[in-house]
């Protein structure tokens, strides 16, 4: 058996995954063009809890791909919260090349 590492689906025996290369459930792609996977120290600047529910703040130059480009993740649980790493991309909007900008040292 394994896991599906995007809607954590526990069933699926692995045959089904490498013959087809995509999940039954939510059609993950574990093909060969598949993404390499971000680690999550590398994008993850802050994380709480307030009264909106769990947030993940971004470092700069990274984005949620999943809510129109905005550099958090906020949901109501801290597994979604988690689960929502999966669709953070890179980001070159003006505000992350000021701050990426800032953090370069000079020589």
């Amino acid at each position: 058996m394994r896991m599906c590492g995007e809607c954590l689906m526990n069933d699926i025996e692995v045959s089904e995954l490498t013959t087809a290369g995509v999940c039954p459930r939510c059609g993950a792609n574990y093909g060969a063009e598949r993404a390499p996977r971000i680690k999550p120290r590398d994008v993850i600047a802050k994380q709480y809890r307030d009264s909106d529910g769990y947030w993940i703040e971004l470092r700069p130059g990274w984005q949620n791909g999943a809510d129109r480009g905005t550099h958090a993740i906020v949901e109501n649980t801290k597994r979604a919260a988690l689960r929502g790493l999966a669709y953070v991309k890179p980001c070159a909007c003006e505000e992350c090349r000021r701050l990426l900008a800032k953090e370069v040292p000079t020589h």
